[in-house]
């Protein structure tokens, strides 16, 4: 019986603390996260944000980097930009602002002769 009675006792305070642990970890993940994206560049915060936030991606770093490095510098002018996965190896970037909007559409391709991934902007109407 005090058997029993000690179970039912302790097992809510278990069950209580484990929970807070696991909270505690949630926080401090999520403000590690932050503290990452503040010592980014704006192209490298454009990038994440597009691929992580948006995309919620972490594998595609080939598609951050080309973000960064091609895309920000033609829509850093914009006020809004998103991103779509049509497909595993299509993305489309839309920008808008007051006055305009602009599309970009990104082909991810495999190069047969050097076993390289590259990608490939249209910008469509």
């Amino acid at each position: 019986m005090i058997k029993k009675f000690l179970v039912f006792a302790f097992f809510p305070l278990l069950l209580f603390s484990s929970c807070n642990k696991n909270d505690k970890d949630i926080a401090n993940k999520d403000l590690s996260s932050d503290e990452d994206t503040l010592s980014l560049t704006p192209s490298e915060a454009f990038a994440f944000s597009l691929t992580q936030d948006i995309l919620l991606d972490d594998r595609e770093t080939d598609l951050e980097t080309y973000l960064e490095k091609v895309i920000f510098p033609a829509v850093k002018d914009f006020n809004k930009v998103t991103i779509n996965k049509i497909s595993d190896s299509e993305y489309l970037v839309i920008c808008k602002n007051e006055k305009n909007e602009m599309r970009i559409q990104i082909t991810k391709y495999y190069n047969l002769q050097n076993g390289e991934i590259f990608f490939e902007q249209k910008i469509i109407n």
